[in-house]
């Protein structure tokens, strides 16, 4: 079981690089270039939240120092707002509640996890080493 959820961490984050350059490459909406990004979440989320050195376990920990605790809570949240982006993937072109959902309305919440990740890869080993 901990081999797979250490590669769970390696599957997950390459089929999320890989579908997003198949979008951006192709300029193609296909469903399975869609089905491969949705795995590549699910596959992060078994990394992220489940196993005894996963980020939401070292988030709980009461021995690591509040700022780690809160990095390690941050990643969580990221890959919560990564399921806005796979629910936006499946949603087709058009209006709802008053906003205009286009074919690029899931690259936002993308983005953000990507901010998010990104400031958390230099924050943990910074703080770890203190």
């Amino acid at each position: 079981m901990k081999s797979f959820l250490r590669l769970s961490g390696y599957i997950g984050p390459l089929l999320l690089v890989l579908s997003a350059l198949l979008f951006i490459l192709l300029n193609s909406y296909a469903l399975w270039i869609r089905i491969l990004f949705t795995i590549g979440v699910v596959f992060l989320t078994i990394n992220r939240f489940f196993g005894n050195e996963s980020d939401w376990h070292q988030s709980k920990r009461s021995d690591k120092p509040l700022t780690l605790r809160r990095l390690y809570r941050q990643r969580c949240v990221g890959v919560i707002v990564l399921y806005l982006s796979v629910l936006l993937l499946f949603l087709p072109v058009g209006f709802y509640y008053g906003y205009y959902l286009r074919r690029i309305s899931w690259l936002l919440p993308f983005i953000v996890f990507t901010v998010i990740e990104l400031y958390s890869a230099f924050r943990i080993p910074a703080v770890e080493k203190e």
